[in-house]
């Protein structure tokens, strides 16, 4: 990976094996992030502002009601929320084909990117953006894997002090890129 860049993709010969867990990126002063692995993570399933988002579609300028430094996007204070799995900074469209060069290209966190279908998600699931008191966090809940059954659970959280939280519950998915 480049500096700055880390990530892992997931496939049929490196299965996912995140779910339950998460990670934290913590800023470290220099422009970075100090990544640290969560084994018992609290996902947070209390979820009510569905943006309603379909197949391949991207809700542009979600306001975190703070400003936050990204390394690498500056000061910010909305994001960009994909259908697949993928919060950006300055994102123009979604994407639903996964590659470690645009990762390395784009500001964006890939929380689970792959070819998502939230268009198919039952009745109360979907993608969500929620402001908390202590953080605003976007939510994919129980949304199906493009052409498959499979359902993803994965949850970012941006807290005004700039640490990022990946928080996973259960995972089932072919293949994904995980990263920052």
């Amino acid at each position: 990976p480049a500096p700055g860049l880390f990530y892992q993709r997931f496939d049929a010969g490196t299965p996912f094996d995140l779910a339950n867990r998460g990670f934290t990126l913590h800023p470290d002063g220099s422009g970075s992030y100090r990544v640290i692995v969560d084994s018992n993570p609290s996902f947070d399933g209390v979820v009510s502002n569905n943006l309603g988002l379909g197949d391949d579609q991207l809700a542009a300028a979600q306001p975190l009601g703070f400003a936050v430094t990204v390394p690498g996007a500056g000061l910010v204070s909305s994001v960009d929320v994909d259908s697949n799995g993928r919060v950006g900074f300055g994102l123009t469209s979604s994407d639903f084909s996964e590659s470690v060069d645009e990762l390395r290209a784009q500001k964006m966190i890939a929380a689970l990117w792959d070819d998502l279908n939230p268009a198919l998600a039952a009745p109360g699931d979907g993608v969500f953006f929620d402001r908390k008191p202590a953080y605003t966090m976007i939510t994919w809940l129980r949304v199906p894997e493009f052409s498959s059954s499979n359902l993803v659970n994965a949850q970012i959280r941006i807290r005004p002090s700039g640490q990022i939280e990946v928080v996973y519950a259960a995972v089932a998915i072919n293949d994904a890129i995980v990263g920052f």
